[in-house]
């Protein structure tokens, strides 16, 4: 299901050959968690920055972000709206990260409470 989809968003546009894209997908699947493996080792080969440990890196932290924290949290429009809120407030504005945790809990109540008034 995954696996056309990165083959797609690295092959297609030459960021890695088909014959790396293979080799790597063959190696993962050797080792536990084979989605973060072959994340991170998409993140080194490409050919676009950052590549290397840094890719890896980036990868790896993006496979763990999505499967299960964004995929099993993030259910409604308003659900990333706080996601992207916390984001923000964690980039942009480098507010402290305990407030960002306490603010996303906070509103993600207020987010629990409101669906329960109204289902």
């Amino acid at each position: 299901m995954v696996l056309p989809l990165l083959r797609d968003a690295f092959v297609t546009p030459g960021w890695i050959s088909d014959a790396a894209f293979l080799a790597g997908y063959g190696a993962a699947q050797a080792v536990p968690g084979p989605l973060f493996s072959f994340a991170a080792y998409l993140g080194a080969a490409v050919d676009i920055r950052p590549h290397g440990l840094a890719g890896a890196a980036l990868g790896l932290l993006a496979a763990a972000l999505y499967d299960p924290v964004w995929s099993r949290s993030v259910m409604t429009p308003a659900d990333a709206a706080v996601a992207l809120l916390g984001f923000a407030l964690l980039t942009f504005w480098r507010a402290p990260p305990l407030l960002v945790v306490v603010l996303g809990a906070l509103a993600g109540i207020g987010l629990s409470l409101t669906r329960a008034a109204f289902a």
